[in-house]
Formats: structure tokens, sequence, C-alpha cells
């Protein structure tokens, strides 16, 4: 019985598309320094072709008054619609007022041409006459808003929003470089969903790109409403609690990742992107990083290893030693630590489940209620899981000061993915460290 088709299919359309990008390098080297035929069809040919794969490119036949066809060129996420109908179509085939057409510039060579087009202006190629590119930018913005995960003292304050071409011209507006792929995909049998892949043609390796793309393809979901659809969808592990791609707010970080040979996916009604591939040290990145100084840095970077330990592990140490390893504590410690838990009914595997699962309880209230209600739920935790819980002699204080410090560590790690899979494994390491002690850890 013959093979399948389809993985054959597969198969030979990632070739075709190797092909084609190793065709669109050797192409660009030949032609981006030379300068334009003048032939409006083998010009527009040929920028096409090395825009190739740039699924927001934008073209319109012209045809001008005294004669001739002409083309008009622009990225769509870049260039506001209305305005290259109303204002540059409309001066250029004098049809209409000139309007508040802005600058004109001549362009020469095919660099130059593929310049204008990816810092958002029309591209005008017109038979006999110059080549040149009118000013019609249209930028969409979200307005005075930062990203809520990732907030930082220096660089931009500007955040990805739910609309999937606001978000390809945030990344194009602080990466002008053709070499930038923007690859569209349909994912969802229901949904629908607009997903776009982006890469850096000769930076980022093609078997990945590849592969990417393999996986993007073979998604068989009713809907994607999400980036977190995607990315169970097409992670190596999806029952691993660590998190196998990394996820931001940011325009400037997925314009670093892909500067740095990785790929971002982004998706149509959500304002985040994937990255991949990423490394264990990338989960402890903040975006601030991209923006102190080389040792500074360093220093903050070592600093989250340590608060991921102690996120991790403080716990567990502590019922470990207090339950099997008295001898580890000095003689101070362990005599206060006892007359705190004399009159403690419950041993301190209780003590402290009771304490991280208060802490859990108040944390997701405080997710789900009004912005107004939070200070409200933060005065009353304080109270009822410190004070009270201390009187009532449910908990000793040594447990609650414990607690805190590994709440404190943990909202301090700088990815939300990497501090939920620390949340559900600091439990794990509790109950084995209160079953075995130090060698269940």
């Amino acid at each position: 019985m013959p093979a399948p088709l389809g993985p054959a299919f597969r198969q030979l359309s990632d070739r075709l598309q190797e092909i084609r990008s190793r065709t669109f390098s050797l192409l660009w080297d030949v032609v981006r320094d030379r300068s334009l035929t003048g032939d409006v069809h083998v010009d527009g040919l040929l920028l096409e072709v090395l825009f190739d794969g740039a699924s927001d490119l934008a073209t319109r036949q012209l045809s001008f008054p005294g004669g001739g066809e002409g083309l008009l060129l622009w990225m769509s996420t870049m260039t506001d619609a209305e305005t290259v109908d109303e204002v540059v179509f409309g001066a250029i085939s004098a049809q209409r007022p000139t309007g508040n057409v802005a600058q004109r510039v001549e362009v020469a060579t095919f660099r130059q041409a593929a310049g204008q087009v990816l810092a958002g202006r029309v591209l005008v190629l017109a038979p006999g006459r110059p080549t040149y590119a009118l000013e019609a930018r249209g930028y969409r913005q979200r307005a005075i808003s930062a990203p809520v995960l990732e907030s930082v003292v220096r660089g931009p304050h500007e955040g990805f929003v739910e609309d999937l071409g606001t978000n390809i011209s945030l990344v194009r507006r602080r990466l002008v470089e053709p070499r930038l792929r923007v690859e569209a995909f349909e994912v969802g049998a229901l949904s629908h969903t607009q997903v776009r892949l982006l890469y850096m043609e000769g930076l980022t390796n093609d078997a990945l790109v590849n592969e990417a793309r393999r996986r993007l393809r073979s998604l068989s979901t009713t809907e994607a409403l999400d980036t977190s659809y995607l990315e169970e969808a097409i992670e190596d592990d999806p029952y691993s609690p660590f998190s196998q791609i990394d996820f931001t707010e940011r325009p400037d970080v997925v314009v670093a990742s892909l500067t740095e040979g990785r790929f971002a996916i982004l998706c149509d009604g959500t304002s985040n992107a994937l990255i991949a591939p990423v490394t264990f040290w990338s989960f402890l990145q903040a975006a601030d990083d991209y923006y102190q100084r080389y040792w500074v840095a360093s220093f903050l970077r070592l600093l989250r290893l340590l608060l991921l330990f102690l996120a991790l592990l403080m716990p567990a140490l502590y019922i470990a030693a207090t339950t099997f390893h008295q001898q580890m504590l000095p003689t101070k410690i362990l005599l206060s630590i006892a007359s705190q838990r004399a009159n403690i009914a419950f041993p301190a595997i209780v003590e402290a489940f009771l304490m991280e699962v208060s802490l859990e309880i108040l944390r997701e209230a405080g997710l789900h209620l009004p912005q107004k209600l939070n200070t409200s739920i933060s005065v009353v935790g304080a109270l009822v899981i410190g004070q009270a819980s201390v009187s009532a002699g449910l908990v000793s204080w040594p447990v609650v000061v414990i607690v805190s410090i590994t709440a404190i560590a943990n909202f301090a790690l700088p990815r939300w993915s990497m501090a939920l899979a620390v949340r559900l494994l600091r439990f794990a390491l509790m109950i084995l460290a209160a079953i075995f002690g130090l060698p269940g850890l």
C-alpha cells in the first residue's frame, strides 16, 4: 500500500521554501546596491521578489493621466490605507487635490527603495519618470499604555495591543530591515485566527524555521483565541511545569530576540508574542536588562537566580530542618523556634501548608477583584494571615517569616511562567521534605 502523500508534500514544501530563502539571499546580494532599471514591470517584480514572504506588502496598479502604467508599493501595517487612497493616489492621478502630501524622496537603488517601503512610505514606480517615495505613514499605536507585566524604568513604555497589524507595525518601526520575514498562517477550524511567524532571513536557522512552520501547519484545534493555545500545541513537552516558549508584551524584546536568531509568533486578538527557542537564563532576564550596564544586569540576574532558589526551596528546607535535621540549626535559633512552636498543635508541614494555601487564595482573589479593592484585600490578608493566625495558635512566627520571604522572592521573578512553575513545585518539595527530609529534596 503506498505511503500517505501528506508528509511528503510537507517535506517538499519546506525544501522549496528553503531554496526560495537562499535564492532571496543571493538575489538581494546581487541587486541591493544596483540602480533601478526604470522599467516599472522589472523593478516591481524584483521588489516583490525581494519582499517575498512579507504578507503585509501591498501593491496597486496606477494609471497616469498622460498615459502609462505605474505601480504603488507600501506596507499595509506601516502605512494608513485611507491616506494612500485619499492623498497619495489622488495626487498622483491628478483627479483630486494634493491635500497634505508631505515629503517626496527620490530613490535610485533597490536598497533605497526597500528602505523607503519599510519606513512606512509609499513607493511610486512610474514609466519614464524618476522613482520616488511619498510620506504617507500612519502608525497605529496604543494610546499612552505600558505593558502590565513588564514595566521598565528606562526604555520605551509601549506594549502590544490586540490588533495584529498594529503589533507588526510596532516591530517594523524598530527593525527597518528587508530581511525581516512575516509569514501568514490561519489557525483554528472555527475561529480562523490569523497568526504571523516573524524571523530574520539569514540569522535564524533554516531548520528551526521549517520546524516552526511544520508545527503551525499541523495544528488541529478548533479555535486559537490566544498565544497560549499555540504555545501548548507547538512546545516539545506540554506536560512539563516549565514553559519551553517565552512570551512578552514588549515589541523591543521581540526585536532583540529576532536579532539574536530567534523567531516570534504573533496572534490576532492577543497582546503578547511568543518567542522561541529559549534557555533557562531567558526566564531570569527582565526587560530592564537591555537598558542597564553589563555588570549591573549581570548582578541582577544572579540575584534573581538566588531568589529563584529561595522561592523554590525555603519552605521545604524549613520543614526538613525542624522535622528531621535539628542539628543543622544554631542553638539559639533552634531554641527560639522551639519556644515559638510550643503552643502550636500542628506539625511544621501543616503550618507551612496553611500559610501557603492562604497566600494562594489571597493572590487569586487579588487577580480577579477590581483594582480599587486590591489594597483592601492586602490589608485584610496581612492582618488575618499574620497577626490573627499567630494569636489563634494556628501557626508560629517563623513560618510567617519564611512564607513572606518566599512570596516576595516569587514576585521578584521577571517571567510569569517561571513564577507559576515555582509555585507549583514548591508544594511538591514541601511534601517530599516532610516525608524524607533533606534526601527528599
